[in-house]
């Protein structure tokens, strides 16, 4: 499914500007898309999560050699940041995996996020999981590019006008753009204000940009969480999940 949702390069194109400010030039870049794309990202959400739940299903169908299970009502795929929310599941109200044996509560707690290899908040899982249960309460995503790479060109003479010049440090500004935010890479500070008038005709670039959810990228970025999935493309993400999600049912289906 994520093949046919990132092959839509003509529904999210990067745009650019080059614009002045007193004796500054800089270039701000936004990425409008098209709110299918939101609408896409939920489905394929909605898709991975139920696939979950109904292996799961199955599993509790086995286990308690009942169809429809005990608990039927209970029996979604839980997912545990810690060892502690796994533990409640044979206490709590829910009690998922209630009639379940030693083999297929392994199973399951193998594929918990508090047993991933970069901790709970770097699991694909939990990302799945998080984003399905903001999906069934709102209406789109903002979708958005976070920007790759940026090489300015000067027309033949132009960089004489430049006196100093910075660059967005991405440790700290979270490199990611869309309809309603700008991400601006680059700033010229000209000699003198008629410089940079000059400047803004003489200065182009290119650029590139990989789609993105902007709200969780930036959010992720200013709390230093989930670095391994966030340096990941939206894309290599969705195909990590889906991944995933065949190796559960592979373990799942050498239970059944």
């Amino acid at each position: 499914m994520h093949d046919r949702f990132v092959e839509t390069k003509d529904l999210h194109r990067l745009h650019g500007e080059v614009r002045r400010d007193g004796s500054a030039v800089y270039l701000a870049l936004t990425q409008p898309c098209d709110p299918m794309l939101g609408a896409m990202f939920g489905d394929w959400l909605g898709a991975i999560r139920a696939t979950l739940d109904h292996l799961f299903y199955q599993l509790a169908v086995l286990e308690t050699g009942q169809n429809p299970p005990t608990r039927s009502g209970q029996r979604q795929f839980p997912v545990c940041r810690t060892q502690e929310e796994f533990n409640a599941l044979f206490t709590g109200r829910t009690r998922p995996l209630h009639g379940f044996g030693e083999t297929a509560i392994n199973a399951v707690r193998a594929m918990q996020p508090m047993n991933g290899k970069y901790g709970p908040d770097g699991d694909v899982i939990l990302w799945i999981h998080d984003h399905a249960r903001i999906d069934r309460h709102r209406t789109d995503w903002e979708m958005g590019g976070r920007v790759e790479r940026v090489v300015p060109e000067f027309a033949e003479g132009a960089e004489a006008r430049v006196d100093t010049y910075y660059y967005a440090d991405t440790d700290e500004i979270p490199p990611v753009c869309s309809a309603t935010r700008e991400f601006i890479p680059l700033v010229y500070v000209c000699k003198t204000e008629e410089d940079a008038i000059a400047l803004v005709g003489e200065l182009g670039f290119s650029a590139d940009s990989k789609l993105e959810l902007v709200d969780w990228y930036v959010d992720a970025h200013s709390k230093g969480v989930s670095a391994n999935i966030r340096n990941d493309s939206l894309a290599d993400r969705m195909t990590f999940a889906e991944w995933f999600l065949g190796a559960a049912i592979d373990s799942f289906e050498s239970l059944l």
